[in-house]
């Protein structure tokens, strides 16, 4: 469950690190990966292969700030310990589109570790292939 024991100061130095990164590089293209940026997906009800926009995050947020613990769990069908975070990791995209100035954010069906493994297999199915 989630304490609320962040330290200030180090949010403070995320956003001055986000911005900088953003001035460095922007604009910047958001993708977001992990459970609760997918279930934020798929509550807004954005479809497949869409980008996520920032007024969709915020409205969602807002939406599932309205609801209780047992209401994510039992109308929104959200498991226990993803309920409890799932609010938090919303604000934190929120926060980051906001420093970056992201105004989309992709959210691939594929998860982070998937990606990394379909990426691993393609590279040894083509030098096999080579071979």
């Amino acid at each position: 469950m989630i304490t609320g024991t962040d330290d200030k100061t180090e949010w403070r130095d995320m956003q001055r690190w986000v911005k900088a990164q953003a001035q460095e590089y922007g604009p910047l293209l958001g993708i977001g990966t992990g459970g609760s940026i997918n279930k934020i997906v798929k509550v807004s009800r954005t479809k497949p292969g869409k980008p996520l926009s920032f007024r969709t995050l915020r409205k969602t947020c807002e939406f599932l700030i309205e609801h209780s613990l047992e209401e994510k769990i039992q109308v929104l069908k959200l498991i226990p310990n993803r309920a409890d975070v799932i609010e938090p990791a919303g604000k934190i995209f929120l926060l980051l589109m906001d420093w970056a100035a992201i105004k989309k954010l992709y959210v691939p069906q594929l998860g982070l570790a998937d990606g990394m493994i379909r990426l691993l297999y393609e590279r040894h199915r083509k030098a096999a292939h080579q071979s």
